[in-house]
């Protein structure tokens, strides 16, 4: 158990044991003396503003999250020993369950030190989950070199406005300048075209707030962002890094 959730704890076992201690000191008062014991109001007022005033105090789990989201940025690296992603927690398939997958090479890189080289034949997917802690991240930034029709996506759970209904959509990116367009009937996935910045040596870097591309495409029917979920790579390119924050 972290240093942070443990503080938590005690503190609320302390606004409990206080509670508990003045409801005990206001029964003996009222046995004593009867309806004549004035104390027991004030130790029932004086119990309550201390519950409240700890329940601002004491952090909620959510929020301890999204701080640490914000100091912490997840990097998704590719300093690695050998070139398989899926020793690193990613899953490669197929589009059709059948064709073979693409072939991963990694190589040395003076600014990144080791980027992952992706080469394909056929249409794949390469998807990793988001971690718990980095669920509620607004931001996702993407470094690369491009090859032949990459494109990268963002899996996002959306709510409604009133909070009563949510469902978990993609969001297609790619390089254009074209506006934002559903695909299909656009219920359940949309593209948007960016415009990245120019590094040095060839590198792109995307950089992309969630809350806003929601905005542009869901949220013309009143959805919102709620969670980040997942990531998904398609195409042949060479990735740098995948920061998240």
């Amino acid at each position: 158990m972290k240093k942070l959730e443990k503080t938590n704890i005690i503190l609320q076992i302390i606004v409990g044991i206080i509670i508990i201690g003045q409801f005990i000191y206001a029964s003996r008062e009222i046995i004593l003396y009867g309806l004549k014991a004035s104390m027991p109001v004030w130790v029932l007022i004086l119990s309550s503003l201390i519950s409240i005033l700890f329940g601002f105090l004491i952090p909620r789990n959510k929020s301890i999250r999204i701080r640490k989201v914000f100091e912490h940025p997840h990097i998704f690296n590719f300093d690695w020993q050998e070139s398989n992603p899926e020793l690193k927690g990613w899953t490669i398939e197929a589009d059709d369950g059948k064709t073979s997958k693409p072939t991963f090479k990694l190589l040395a890189d003076g600014k990144y030190g080791k980027v992952l080289d992706i080469k394909s034949v056929s249409s794949y997917h390469m998807d990793i989950n988001i971690p718990a802690l980095y669920k509620y991240a607004k931001i996702y930034e993407v470094i690369l070199k491009p090859g032949e029709a990459y494109q990268f996506y963002a899996l996002v759970k959306i709510i409604s406005q009133n909070k009563k209904q949510n469902k978990v959509v993609w969001l297609a990116f790619s390089e254009g300048k074209g506006i934002p367009r559903p695909f299909a009937d656009g219920m359940y996935e949309w593209k948007i075209d960016l415009s990245p910045d120019k590094l040095e040596y060839g590198w792109l870097q995307f950089r992309i707030d969630l809350a806003d591309a929601v905005g542009k495409t869901y949220g013309l029917e009143g959805w919102q962002l709620d969670e980040f979920k997942l990531i998904r790579i398609r195409g042949e390119l060479v990735l740098a890094e995948i920061n998240i924050y």
